[in-house]
């Protein structure tokens, strides 16, 4: 993955020439590898509207549910693969990003560690995995990215302890 982004990853004066870029040795492979995921990924999922299963609520339907509307079509092929990339890319960044931030937090906090040590050790096996999230606010609230102020969050507006 991390080949991945490293090779499409990165913006060039040729990309916005226009023109095509030297790939890396190795990154033609990585990049038909990560095209045919995305191309069977959208290929599932396609099969699975098909089968008349409700498909899970995600990016990659809302994606395929889009219309031109003044044609009614729905994207092509390579426009949803790259749209597909461009939110695997976005999601992973931020993602990241979010959890590196948490655990510097919580590494300064011992309080804030500790609330979230005792909240998972209590729930964690409360109930269905599928509803863990909802059982852990404190959990929630220290990763949830936040689009202002990093000082905002809960681990950082606290004493240490």
């Amino acid at each position: 993955m991390t080949c991945y982004f490293n090779t499409a990853g990165r913006i060039s004066i040729l990309d916005l020439l226009g023109l095509p870029r030297p790939i890396p040795r190795g990154g033609r492979a990585v990049l038909n590898w990560f095209r045919q995921t995305i191309d069977e990924t959208i290929s599932a999922r396609r099969k699975l509207i098909a089968s008349g299963v409700t498909p899970p609520r995600d990016v990659l339907m809302l994606l395929l549910e889009m219309r031109d509307p003044e044609t009614g079509q729905g994207m092509p092929e390579d426009v949803l693969r790259s749209n597909a990339v461009t939110f695997i890319d976005a999601g992973h960044e931020n993602t990241a990003n979010s959890l590196t931030w948490a655990l510097y937090l919580l590494s300064q906090s011992h309080h804030w560690r500790d609330r979230v040590e005792a909240e998972v050790d209590a729930k964690l096996n409360a109930g269905p995995m599928e509803t863990l999230v909802d059982r852990l606010p404190v959990t929630k609230a220290v990763i949830r990215p936040r689009r202002s102020s990093r000082t905002k969050s809960p681990a950082r507006a606290s004493s240490p302890a």
